[in-house]
């Protein structure tokens, strides 16, 4: 039997992690150098490691002003790299609540902040921002 999606938690400095609904984690992949050996044909070995961003999808509170993503950014547009990088939790949990896996997402700036779109008379939906996060490297510790 294949493992269901079930929590998650995401621990960021800053931010209420139940407004988080959406997660897509970041990507590691090994890059492929191709060398030039005697018999023409090329021999591919491993190269560096790049890492995709992380897409957080939360809600906007309703009854209160939201804008820790929107202070992130702009602090990586206007500090040195010690100043707005951080480090993230990202930890996936089983059917009775227990940890499965954990992950550490290493120097972490926010880089894209987009909203969902507005459309008049549509009061049930709620409004979804969109968090792109750079991410140096991703560990995985559980």
């Amino acid at each position: 039997m294949g493992r269901k999606v079930f929590n998650f938690a995401i621990e960021i400095d800053g931010i209420d992690q139940i407004l988080i609904q959406d997660v897509k984690k970041p990507e590691n992949e090994i890059g492929a150098v191709a060398h030039g050996v005697e018999d023409g044909f090329d021999e591919k070995t491993a190269g560096g490691t790049t890492v995709s961003d992380a897409e957080l999808q939360k809600i906007k509170p309703a009854d209160t002003g939201d804008s820790w993503a929107w202070d992130w950014l702009t602090t990586a547009q206007t500090s040195l790299p010690s100043n707005y990088k951080k480090d993230v939790v990202f930890k996936e949990y089983g059917p009775n609540n227990v940890v499965l896996n954990r992950w550490l997402w290493e120097g972490c700036w926010v880089r894209k902040v987009s909203e969902s779109n507005y459309k008049r008379g549509n009061k049930s939906e709620n409004t979804i921002e969109t968090v792109t996060v750079s991410v140096d490297r991703v560990r995985k510790l559980q």
